[in-house]
C-alpha cells in the first residue's frame, strides 16, 4: 500500500479489511488516495492548498466583501459558516494564507494526517467529548501569540434543519467566543455561499456520521465549482463585550449568515415623475393667511403650523410633493407624482415653515379619532386599511391622534433641528388638546434595509417594545411573508432591549445604517407595538403598528420637546 493510501484509508481490523476497502472506494477515499499520489513533494502549506484546489478544479471569488478586511497582524479569529466540508477549510486557507501566513485552523484532527497541511491544523475530534481540549490549548497560545486562526463554530457540516426548513449549520459551539473573550482578539466574519449535494444534506438530517462518511465523495462532485466568500468586517473584542456571554456567539453566527444577504426581493413600483414644486410666494401667501390660533411653536426663522386640509390647498399639494421626494430616498413611496390619498382631505396637517427660505421642511399627518369615526366608524382612519381592529381597540386607547406619512426633506434629514420641530409642535398640541390619551400610528421600516436587518428589527420590538393586549386586538391584513425568525435572529434578540445596542447591531448589518430615526424616537416616547404589515402601495414598506400612551411619555423626553416650544408664547 502506498504512502497516499496509508494516510487515507480507512482502519482495517483482522478479517474485515475487504470491508474497509468497500467502505473507501464508497465514500470517495480511494479516488482522493489516487489524486493524492500525484503531490509534488516539499510543498508548503500554502502551495500545497493551491495545487489541492487545481487537482479538483475548485476554485473560489471573492463576491462581498475585499481582502483589505482581514488585519494583517494582530490575533484574529476567523469564523466561518461550514457548508461543504473539506472545501471550506481549502478555499479559506487560499484565501487567507496571503495576507496572514501564521494562519491556524481548528478542523478535524484527521487532517493532520496529510503532512502537507498538518502544520495548519490545531486538531478537534468533533465525535468525543473532551477530545479536544488539546485543540483548543493549541488554539488558544497561538491568538496569544498574535496568531490567526479559522474557526467553524458548527463542527460538523450544515444540514438541512426541519424546524427552520433550510439548510444551515447546526447549532454553533460557544468555544469561538470563549476563545475571543480570553486572548482579546479581533473575530472576522466570513460566509460561505452554497451548499452540499441533497443526498449529502439527507444524511446528515438522519445521522451526523453519515454526513461524514459523504464528505471525500462531496469534494469530488465540487469539480468545476466555484465557491462564493463573502467577508465582514473586523469586530473588536470590545464590541463582542457589550453584549450577555450568552448571546455573543448568537451574534457571530447572525452575522455571518447576514453577508452578501442585503438583496430583498420586493415589488418594484412604477414611478411618475414627480410634480413641479409649488411657487415660493404662493406658499408664503398662504402661510400668512393661517389664523393666528394654527400656529403652535415659533422660533426664529421656523414655525410650526396646524391647518384643516381646506385651509392650505397649495401647501397640502406641496406636502404631498414632498412626501413623494423624501420617501423614494428610502425606496418607500406611492409612484405618484404627489402622495396625497383621499385620507388626506379629511385630516389636519401639522408642519414646520422656513420663514426666510420660505419652504416646507416637514410634516405630519393627524387624524383625530373622535372627530373622524362618528359617521364612518374605524374605516374613516389610515391604518384600517394596513390593520384590521373595530372599535374594541379605540375604547381600548380612549380619546386619540393618529400619526403618519411623516417626512424631512432630505437636506434637512441629517439636521435633527427638523425633527425637534415637528415634536414640539405635537408637544403644544397635546398642551391644548389635554383629552388626548394616545398617539398611535404605522412607523415605516424601509425595503432597504435587508431580510434580516428587517427581521431583526421587528423580532427585538416585539420581544421587548410591543403591548400583548393591544396586539391581540390588532390582524395585519398582508403579515410579513418572509421567514423572520431564524435560529441566529431568535437567539440574539433577548440581548437587545436597549435600542441603542440594538441600533449598533443593525449598523454592522446595514453597513452603517442603524435603527430607524423614528423607531428609536418611539420607543423614547415608551411606545408600544401592536404588529406588522407589508404595504404593497407603498414600496412594500414594512410598518410597525406604534401606540404611545400620553401618561406614559417619560417626563424628561416631555420636557425636551416641551421646552423647546415654551418659548413660544402659543401654548
Amino acid at each position: 500500500m502506498s504512502e497516499a493510501d496509508t494516510l487515507l484509508s480507512l482502519p482495517r481490523p483482522p478479517g474485515l479489511g475487504w470491508l474497509s476497502a468497500i467502505a473507501e472506494r464508497a465514500t470517495g477515499l480511494r479516488r482522493i488516495a489516487r489524486l493524492y499520489r500525484d503531490t509534488p513533494s516539499g510543498l508548503n502549506p500554502q502551495a500545497f492548498v493551491r495545487f489541492a484546489l487545481q487537482k479538483i478544479d475548485l476554485s473560489w471569488v471573492l463576491a462581498s466583501g475585499s481582502p483589505s478586511q482581514i488585519p494583517q497582524s494582530g490575533p484574529l479569529i476567523i469564523v466561518a459558516n461550514h457548508p461543504y466540508g473539506a472545501a471550506d477549510g481549502l478555499v479559506l486557507a487560499d484565501l487567507l494564507l496571503p495576507r496572514r501566513p501564521d494562519l491556524l485552523l481548528l478542523a478535524n484532527t484527521l487532517l493532520r494526517r496529510v503532512p502537507e497541511i498538518a502544520p495548519l491544523i490545531a486538531p478537534i475530534d468533533v465525535f468525543r467529548r473532551g477530545a479536544s481540549a488539546a485543540g483548543l490549548r493549541m488554539a488558544m497560545r497561538h491568538l496569544k501569540d498574535g496568531g490567526a486562526l479559522v474557526v467553524f463554530p458548527a463542527g460538523e457540516v450544515s444540514r438541512w434543519d426541519w424546524r427552520g426548513q433550510r439548510i444551515a449549520d447546526p447549532p454553533w459551539a460557544d468555544s469561538v467566543a470563549m476563545l475571543a473573550r480570553r486572548s482579546g482578539a479581533q473575530i472576522l466574519p466570513m460566509r460561505i455561499g452554497g451548499h452540499a449535494a441533497w443526498g449529502s444534506l439527507l444524511a446528515g438530517a438522519l445521522h451526523p456520521r453519515l454526513r461524514t462518511a459523504c464528505l471525500a465523495r462531496d469534494l469530488l462532485r465540487q469539480r468545476g465549482d466555484v465557491v462564493k466568500l463573502h467577508v465582514g468586517e473586523p469586530i473588536k473584542a470590545a464590541e463582542l463585550e457589550r453584549l450577555e456571554s450568552s448571546t455573543q456567539t448568537a451574534y457571530l453566527r447572525l452575522l455571518t449568515y447576514s453577508l452578501g444577504g442585503r438583496s430583498r426581493l420586493a415589488p418594484a413600483t412604477a414611478q411618475a415623475p414627480l410634480a413641479e414644486p409649488i411657487d415660493a410666494a404662493t406658499l408664503a401667501a398662504e402661510v400668512a393667511a393661517l389664523p393666528v390660533e394654527c400656529k403652535l411653536v415659533s422660533q426664529p426663522n421656523f414655525s410650526v403650523f396646524r391647518a384643516r386640509a381646506a385651509q392650505i390647498p397649495q401647501l397640502l399639494l406641496e406636502i404631498g410633493r414632498l412626501r413623494e421626494l423624501s420617501f423614494r430616498q428610502v425606496q418607500e413611496g406611492t409612484g405618484r407624482a404627489r402622495d396625497l390619498d383621499a385620507f388626506d382631505a379629511h385630516y389636519e396637517h401639522l408642519f414646520v415653515w422656513h420663514e426666510t427660505q420660505r419652504e416646507i421642511i416637514g410634516a405630519y399627518r393627524l387624524g383625530f379619532t373622535e372627530a373622524l369615526t362618528p359617521r364612518r366608524g374605524v374605516a374613516a382612519l389610515y391604518t384600517h386599511t394596513l390593520f384590521d381592529y373595530d372599535e374594541r381597540l379605540l375604547r381600548r386607547i380612549g380619546p386619540a391622534i393618529e400619526l403618519g406619512r411623516s417626512f424631512v426633506r432630505p437636506e434637512w434629514q441629517r439636521n435633527f433641528r427638523a425633527l425637534r420641530l415637528l415634536w414640539s409642535g405635537i408637544a403644544t398640541l397635546l398642551d391644548r388638546e389635554p383629552q388626548i390619551r394616545c398617539l398611535f400610528g404605522p412607523v415605516s421600516i424601509s425595503p432597504s434595509y435587508s431580510a434580516a436587518g428587517q427581521a431583526l428589527i421587528e423580532a427585538a420590538l416585539s420581544a421587548h417594545h410591543s403591548d400583548a393586549e393591544l396586539a391581540a386586538l390588532v390582524r395585519p391584513r398582508t403579515p410579513p411573508q418572509q421567514p423572520r425568525a431564524a435560529e441566529e435572529t431568535r437567539n440574539v434578540v433577548s440581548a437587545l432591549a436597549d435600542p441603542s445596542l440594538l441600533s449598533r447591531v443593525l449598523a454592522r448589518l446595514e453597513r452603517g445604517v442603524g435603527l430607524p430615526v423614528l423607531v428609536r424616537h418611539y420607543v423614547e416616547l415608551n411606545g408600544r407595538f401592536a404588529g406588522f404589515n407589508v404595504d404593497a402601495d407603498f414600496g412594500s414598506t414594512l410598518d410597525g403598528l406604534v401606540f404611545v400612551r400620553v401618561a406614559d411619555i417619560p417626563p424628561r423626553v416631555r420636557d425636551k420637546f416641551g421646552s423647546a416650544a415654551a418659548g413660544a408664547g402659543h401654548r
